[in-house]
């Protein structure tokens, strides 16, 4: 094997390949590349390399882009494991860069049938895979519209937090309070919002000590 890989100048063909590859897992397989044993095989592989070569000599290149590398995060849910929001889109995407080959190909059975077997064997998961990139936004976070529920309890939490921001952005101002305040901002400790009180004077603010400065003096 070491001597016809040596006859062919794998590892020059191997570079060739990667650099034209669009995806992860075709890097991965670039680099794996290995001699063929079985004649039978090698001519088969090579009749699939003609079919699409004769494709893209007529300006039918395959749509092969979007997949990323996904077979951990499979492996993971495989074992029952949860992904995260970013996991599972990359995986939606995944899938539905497949279901584009899937598609380029399911009309070329007559130019390319041994391409159009290949793409056949490939299941259509666009259904599921588009209900997980509707949930999920870009950045992985979960999606307004993720369910029905959803997109309305947020714009209740937002308009409570709103209300919460402008009560304390009062506070900050009156007369009852504003002088016995550290710093004119407000901030978050422990999940609440506080006010930083001069800590001699926190008995003129009526409320709870929820967090203090290392200094002792907020």
């Amino acid at each position: 094997m070491e001597l016809a890989a040596g006859l062919v100048e794998l590892a020059e063909v191997q570079n060739a390949l990667r650099a034209r590859t669009r995806t992860p897992l075709g890097v991965r397989e670039a680099s794996e590349l290995a001699p063929i044993r079985r004649r039978e095989e090698a001519e088969e592989r090579i009749r699939s390399v003609q079919e699409a070569r004769a494709l893209m000599d007529r300006g039918e290149s395959a749509p092969v882009f979007g997949g990323e590398e996904v077979e951990a995060f499979v492996s993971l849910a495989d074992k029952g494991l949860r992904l995260e929001g970013a996991q599972l889109r990359a995986v939606a995407e995944t899938m539905l860069a497949g279901f584009e080959l899937r598609r380029h190909l399911a009309s070329r059975e007559q130019e390319a049938p041994r391409l159009y077997g290949l793409a056949m064997s490939v299941p259509d998961l666009s259904r599921p895979a588009q209900d997980i990139k509707r949930c999920f936004d870009p950045d992985g976070t979960l999606a307004d519209d993720a369910s029905a529920d959803l997109g309305p309890l947020r714009q209740r939490v937002r308009r409570l937090r709103e209300g919460i921001h402008d009560k304390l952005n009062e506070l900050l101002r009156h007369d009852s309070i504003a002088p016995y305040l550290q710093e004119n901002y407000f901030t978050i400790r422990g999940d609440r919002h506080v006010l930083p009180v001069i800590a001699s004077q926190k008995s003129h603010v009526p409320g709870i000590v929820h967090d203090a400065s290392g200094s002792g003096q907020t």
